[in-house]
């Protein structure tokens, strides 16, 4: 399996998730999320992080956590693995736990902050157990609200925001339940390769930072983020654009085919694999081949204004 990029350094803010291996339960029952916070507690006290935000569902996990110390995989591999031991003793069962490593997505505090507290606030309203964030006790919510005492998290800052005192925490309560109410956005569709969530600027940034990285092709996020988007990604929008199948925009010998022409061409304007590369992913098509094909779409866009414009919205699309 692919291993997935980890971007670590003083003050960075992370949405960290994991999953029951095959979609199993990971808390069968509530001494079980008992324990869980407890080890959360202990954790985050040993490595100095600031847990903002956490949910607890049947099958996975959500935390929003900063690290002062840049130590998230050492952070997350002692709770997970504390937590695994536990649960696999008192249910009398061997093997893994979770569904692969967690899951962690690099987010710029300020224009996402408050928008992933609420999100995550509001998992067991949009999974259907709750009517209400704060009926769901396995959460960080009833805290900030006042409902219970705070204990886990640090949620001054965020409440700052919305002004002090009991005027803040009715302020949020307000904030929250406008995803009650009315339809909001998921902040996490707009990351970058499931790795990176931020501005422009942002994500400038974080590039150049994974460019003086040691260069290791085993890591598919490490090569979204310098060179572009998969080759999956890429047939998955041609293939939704132009209503046509994946099976037949990557099989061989389907001349005519402008879907597969356009993918091609994007494969090739948009990452930074060899001809050959591409040629082996779709059907097996010589390096020969895919260069003409992508001269052929590139003469045809300056006679054909409509292919231009779809050509166009798909790289937009794909960065």
């Amino acid at each position: 399996m692919a291993r997935a990029l980890r971007i670590e350094y003083e003050g960075a803010l992370y949405h960290a998730t994991c999953r029951g291996n095959g979609g199993q339960k990971i808390f069968w029952d509530d001494k079980d999320r008992r324990y869980f916070l407890k080890l959360l507690e202990g954790t985050t006290t040993r490595y100095g992080t600031i847990l903002y935000t956490y949910v607890l569902m049947d099958n996975h996990f959500h935390l929003l956590i900063e690290t002062p110390r840049a130590n998230l995989s050492k952070y997350m591999q002692t709770l997970n693995t504390a937590y695994t031991g536990y649960f696999n003793r008192r249910h009398n069962r061997a093997g893994h736990l979770y569904q692969g490593r967690y899951k962690a997505i690099l987010v710029e505090k300020d224009p996402y902050l408050l928008e992933l507290t609420r999100y995550i606030h509001l998992n067991p309203v949009r999974a259907g157990v709750a009517l209400r964030p704060e009926h769901y006790k396995w959460s960080s919510y009833r805290e900030y609200i006042g409902l219970e005492k705070k204990t886990l998290v640090k949620g001054d800052w965020i409440l700052s925001q919305f002004g002090q005192g009991d005027k803040a925490l009715l302020k949020y309560k307000e904030f929250v339940e406008e995803g009650i109410n009315g339809k909001i956005d998921n902040p996490l569709k707009n990351s970058i390769a499931q790795t990176l969530l931020g501005t422009d600027r942002f994500v400038k940034w974080i590039r150049a930072m994974v460019n003086n990285l040691k260069e290791d092709r085993s890591v598919p996020a490490k090569r979204v983020l310098l060179k572009g988007p998969e080759l999956n990604d890429i047939v998955d929008q041609v293939s939704k654009s132009y209503k046509i199948s994946k099976r037949e925009i990557r099989a061989k010998k389907r001349k005519g085919n402008i879907a597969r022409m356009v993918a091609i061409f994007l494969s090739h304007k948009l990452t930074d694999l060899k001809n050959r590369e591409i040629g082996d992913y779709f059907g097996g098509i010589g390096e020969s081949a895919v260069t003409e094909v992508v001269r052929k779409v590139g003469k045809m866009k300056k006679h054909d204004a409509e292919l231009a414009y779809v050509v166009e919205h798909l790289e937009k699309l794909l960065k």
